[in-house]
């Protein structure tokens, strides 16, 4: 599922939506603090799975990245 949804994230063919602070979530609280351990800025976006299925797929980049 995440590799179809980072397909469809790179043509384009679905709505990425970048994650705030997510405050709430527990999952993605971690993923911020795992990448400041590793002292690397990352911005997490959400690849829209859960449109299409019932998982969440999530991407940490560095700011201002590009897919090509």
């Amino acid at each position: 599922l995440a590799h179809d949804a980072l397909l469809r994230a790179v043509r384009g063919t679905t709505e990425v939506t970048p994650l705030g602070d997510a405050v709430g979530d527990p999952e993605l609280v971690f993923l911020r603090k795992s990448a400041g351990n590793l002292d690397l800025p990352v911005e997490l976006l959400d690849l829209g799975e859960d449109a299409r299925s019932s998982a969440r797929v999530v991407l940490a980049r560095e700011p201002g990245g590009r897919w090509a």
